[in-house]
């Protein structure tokens, strides 16, 4: 195999050459994955909440319906969904990032149909990794549910905010936890998930095939691996949580220095939620493009060109 380094551009050159590209695939898969979500969402709230005397929602009515097993299952099928078409996504900019790392110019109809000819085989596979994901999930969801229900389950939730008790803070802690230690146990089947996909892209291994490779070849490397997906996995978060806390001072004192005009209230709301939206959005563009070039340089590294 040739070495990676004298043979390959660098993670920050190959970004630079696919960005335009994979920005194209990722505003498709934001478009498709709210055309297949955003039905599924409307029919259930539409026959569980509105009723002829109330036509409008109400924000309580909303988290009241999805919280039930219906809701709870819907919500279930909508990351379903939305999952499948995210990592299809990724498996085009994959391709965009692969071929370019080749020196090999390729377009986004060209990968998608690329992923139109593997499209069976790579369902296959991303269907059986988010079903296994959510399976690593359910205990640590349900752990955490059952620590709320039980430290936080006696009073209301306004009551809790305020006051802040010693159990208040307990539970958040354990969840914390919980949640922790979930990431981890996905993110390290997701490494696995990335040496396979090449395998069934360009080298025509049945999806069955893909996953025992890509775990055999994963196999000493996941402390790495794991580190850098922690890295990459952290930096939309890292940014958009801080832009989104760096509002709430501001809007707090606009508000009220327009005391009680509450469409101007909602209105600076309402862009304060753009703002933040747009931020994660650009954060989004920008990881995805560098991440893709990180997965075609793990690919060549691992021997799989």
């Amino acid at each position: 195999m040739v070495d990676g380094k004298d043979a390959m551009p660098g993670r920050w050159r190959l970004a630079r050459a696919i960005w335009r590209r994979v920005w194209i695939v990722q505003s498709l898969v934001v478009l498709v994955a709210l055309a297949v979500t955003l039905p599924v969402l409307s029919v259930y709230l539409g026959r569980t909440v509105r009723s002829p005397d109330q036509p409008l929602m109400a924000d309580l009515d909303v988290i009241d319906a999805l919280d039930r097993p219906a809701g709870l299952l819907v919500l279930a099928i909508v990351v379903l969904l939305w999952s499948v078409v995210e990592l299809l996504g990724h498996a085009a900019q994959f391709v965009i990032a692969h071929e370019k790392l080749h020196r090999r110019k390729i377009r986004v109809p060209a990968a998608l149909a690329h992923i139109g000819t593997h499209l069976k085989g790579l369902l296959a596979l991303i269907l059986r990794f988010v079903l296994q994901s959510f399976a690593i999930a359910l205990p640590f969801l349900l752990l955490s549910a059952g620590v709320l229900h039980l430290q936080l389950g006696q009073r209301e939730l306004d009551h809790y905010l305020v006051t802040r008790p010693p159990e208040f803070m307990f539970a958040l802690t354990l969840v914390a936890l919980l949640l922790a230690g979930m990431s981890f146990a996905l993110i390290r089947h997701f490494v696995d998930w990335l040496l396979a996909l090449p395998l069934l892209l360009f080298h025509d291994a049945t999806p069955a095939e893909a996953r025992r490779r890509g775990r055999e070849l994963a196999a000493g490397h996941r402390a790495r691996l794991f580190i850098h997906l922690i890295g990459w996995l952290s930096i939309p978060p890292l940014v958009v949580v801080p832009a989104a806390i760096a509002m709430i001072p501001p809007l707090v004192r606009v508000s009220a220095l327009i005391d009680q005009r509450i469409g101007l209230t909602s209105l600076l709301i309402l862009i304060a939620i753009a703002l933040c939206i747009g931020i994660g959005f650009l954060t989004r563009l920008v990881t995805a493009s560098f991440f893709s070039a990180y997965h075609a340089r793990l690919s060549f590294r691992a021997g799989l060109d």
